[in-house]
């Protein structure tokens, strides 16, 4: 049983650049959350508040970005 820390997945996001788009902070999250279900489901409950805090994280950067779409639709009416 191959086991991991969460030192492991910080090191392999590390080689990464900080400053991204949008675009790659959703597909990270997005991998993350389906990391941290893998967690969940092998090792139970106590990962289950990094789950909820991905989960909330993704949903509020939709939430941006769908208010930003707007606001782009509005002022292109104009």
């Amino acid at each position: 049983m191959e086991e991991f820390t969460c030192s492991d997945l910080a090191r392999k996001g590390a080689n990464q650049d900080i400053a991204q788009p949008q675009d790659n902070r959703k597909a990270r999250l997005e991998a993350a959350l389906d990391t941290t279900a893998r967690l969940v489901l092998r090792f139970g409950e106590p990962y289950l508040p990094f789950f909820l805090k991905i989960e909330a994280e993704l949903t509020a950067l939709d939430t941006k970005q769908d208010a930003l779409a707007r606001a782009r639709k509005r002022v292109e009416l104009f």
